[in-house]
């Protein structure tokens, strides 16, 4: 939020505060979950984003997800970036994952691509809250 609103000099001495269009992000996310047996299932989603006055950016993804433990699957961004994605569950709190991106523009002949390594922690603690946000 820290874009959102910037200062134009006003002349003089004085500045004004202005709303930044070109700072603007804006994310729409769809996605669900289709079981296909109780030891598999598939996760597609997708994501739009757009960034100021910038033309929109669409993700398209799809995860199988194998016994709640494993997720492998793959994305596809409009800008020409494909991804690959592992993921494993530890235990029931921890899980380890993995991505490559790689690109399909001409950029690809520079770069050998993207990898991400990611742990995650859930708190496994429970609310009553009828919207997360209000926690």
């Amino acid at each position: 939020m820290p874009s959102l609103l910037s200062h134009r000099h006003a002349g003089g001495n004085g500045y004004k505060t202005v709303f930044d269009q070109q700072n603007v992000n804006v994310f729409i996310n769809v996605g669900g979950e289709l079981s296909l047996n109780p030891n598999l299932a598939i996760r597609p989603s997708a994501m739009l984003r757009i960034h100021g006055n910038n033309s929109a950016q669409v993700d398209i993804n799809a995860m199988a997800v194998i016994q709640n433990l494993i997720e492998v699957g793959g994305s596809y961004r409009t800008s020409g970036t494909m991804i690959g994605m592992l993921r494993m569950c530890l235990n029931p709190q921890f899980s380890l994952g993995y991505a490559f991106d790689y690109t399909l523009s001409d950029l690809r002949l520079y770069a050998g691509g993207t990898h991400e390594v990611t742990l995650q922690y859930d708190f496994k603690y429970k609310t009553n809250a009828f919207n997360p946000r209000f926690f």
